[in-house]
């Protein structure tokens, strides 16, 4: 008798544990289309938006999520050994002939009776026990794995921060403009070496772009194309910032034109060297030119910070007259 109610029991698990299978792809299938259009949605939205922060590794996580939380929920939901019998009986048409013999087995003491109804439905457990996985079949629809895989693939191919295109290596005529912009600076700067007017310090920041300049164009032999083009817009912008500099240094040149200030306050990045060159003050116009020029060689500044400041300074020196 004890033989025959671990064969009952065991086969009861396997029925439960099947059962609880089936529900847990049953919870897939209703759930996917729901779960995953909705993620996708917001994905989109924050793509749309500029917020890249929604991964590959984040979308793979929700999938885990969602794996483990239909599972869990098929698990705790899942029936008894004695109704998984019952389930099992009436799949295959049995009329609970293996679930009362399961509910006999199970018990102390059986009558007579009972012990020969636990015999016979012990021969045709033996006979059954091979149908049980087609008898509670398993299905796990299309959807349970196409949605998942097509909202990680719409994640992690579609919606990716885009990635600002590589320029070309640097060509003859790119490096001919920068080195001529440094030409330019050091003949304006032989002017400014023999003016009386200009103090200690304002010389002393003349010769640090000089040398900033002069190591700019060392590295620009140095280095690979790739990196060639970064270390060359480097050395433009230092040479017509220093060539700035040095005018605004030396307080012998005009005031700029009103149309061109007004230009320059118009932005706010613009706006303090403005306030400074209608004031007239050359240390306030040297500082804050300097500031110009360290945030467009900060690795900080944003792409965006870079083309606003730019064409700040494009208006600007469109709206400039021939003796700015």
């Amino acid at each position: 008798m004890s033989e025959s109610k671990a064969s009952f029991y065991e086969v009861a698990r396997k029925a439960q544990a099947r059962i609880a299978l089936a529900r847990w792809c049953d919870l897939l299938g209703r759930t996917a289309a729901f779960v995953f259009a909705v993620a996708a949605a917001v994905a989109l939205f924050c793509w749309l938006n500029g917020w890249y922060w929604f991964s590959l590794g984040m979308a793979a996580g929700l999938v885990g999520i969602w794996l483990f939380a239909t599972a869990a929920v098929a698990w705790l939901f899942r029936p008894g050994e004695v109704t998984a019998m019952a389930i099992w009986d009436e799949r295959s048409g049995r009329q609970e002939t293996l679930t009362s013999a399961y509910c006999f087995a199970s018990q102390a003491r059986c009558s007579a009776s009972e012990t020969l109804h636990v015999q016979s439905a012990a021969r045709t457990l033996d006979e059954e026990r091979p149908k049980l996985a087609a008898q509670l079949p398993v299905r796990l629809l299309h959807r349970c794995w196409l949605m998942p895989l097509g909202f990680l693939a719409l994640v992690g191919l579609v919606l990716v921060e885009p990635i600002v295109p590589v320029e070309a290596a640097v060509n003859d005529t790119e490096r001919e403009r920068a080195v001529a912009f440094a030409k330019q600076f050091r003949e304006q700067k032989k002017e400014f070496d023999d003016a009386e007017h200009l103090e200690e310090e304002q010389r002393e920041k003349l010769e640090e772009l000089d040398s900033a300049i002069d190591e700019t164009l060392e590295k620009l032999d140095e280095l690979d194309d790739e990196t060639r083009r970064d270390v060359l817009a480097e050395l433009e912008r230092r040479a017509h910032e220093a060539e700035q500099l040095a005018k605004a240094l030396s307080g012998a040149g005009e005031v700029l034109s009103s149309e061109m200030l007004a230009e320059l306050e118009r932005h706010a990045d613009t706006a303090d060297f403005a306030a400074a060159a209608r004031a007239e003050k050359p240390e306030k116009i040297a500082d804050e030119a300097k500031k110009i020029a360290k945030r467009l060689m900060s690795k900080k500044l944003t792409s965006d910070e870079r083309r606003r400041i730019e064409r700040a300074l494009e208006k600007a020196m469109a709206a400039a007259s021939a003796s700015d």
